[in-house]
């Protein structure tokens, strides 16, 4: 299994670059892979705020993951850059996800986009659902990688599952919308698999660094 660390960061006004800045170079400094988005498309664009979300992985397991935390909190330079720009925002958050069927990146892949859609199953649902999802990845015709995820289950109450799908160009992600989402005959018992549709977002990658 495999998981990773998501800090959702909303900025204050006038502080997004400063805040994807920092986040970015808060990621630089760490050994492990990961990415830094700005919301490009937000799933309520009246009541929401622009989000910078960094993304920490490659740990294979929550024995790694306490063990960065222990690395953050016993050195007071990284805990203090954190809190810094925590004071930069509105809003900030941690969750630790775990990677469902995972699969390795394409070589050579350079993502410039991730469409990020919260999906909630039916009850009972999620087995089916997820592989469901995992056929539709692996006869997917254009040049998606696609990452399932869901925040650990007794280190939180939130049960979406996650489906990012990371992109080179928007071109790609419309053109996947089309020819892999829309015209799929698996879209009739997606749709049956799930208590409502899915909440939406897109973001630009700001910072890819392979694990």
């Amino acid at each position: 299994m495999q998981y990773f660390i998501n800090t959702w960061r909303t900025p204050k006004n006038g502080n997004l670059w400063s805040v994807t800045d920092a986040s970015e170079a808060s990621l630089l400094h760490t050994d492990r892979g990961g990415n830094v988005t700005v919301t490009l498309a937000p799933s309520d664009p009246i009541s929401q705020s622009l989000m910078v979300v960094s993304t920490v992985g490659g740990f294979q397991s929550l024995g790694e993951i306490e063990n960065f935390h222990d690395a953050v909190l016993q050195d007071g330079s990284r805990y203090s850059a954190l809190d810094r720009i925590s004071s930069l925002c509105d809003h900030t958050n941690i969750s630790i996800s775990e990677i469902l069927n995972f699969k390795d990146w394409p070589p050579s892949f350079a993502p410039k986009y991730v469409k990020r859609d919260l999906i909630t199953p039916a009850s009972g649902a999620l087995p089916e659902l997820l592989e469901l999802l995992s056929e539709w990845r692996e006869e997917s015709t254009t040049n998606i990688h696609w990452v399932f995820s869901q925040t650990v289950r007794g280190l939180s109450l939130s049960e979406p599952l996650r489906v990012s799908h990371f992109a080179e160009s928007l071109e790609e992600l419309a053109t996947f919308q089309t020819d892999d989402i829309t015209n799929n005959t698996r879209l009739a018992r997606f749709g049956e698999l799930i208590v409502s549709p899915p909440i939406r977002s897109t973001s630009r990658i700001t910072l890819f660094k392979p694990s």
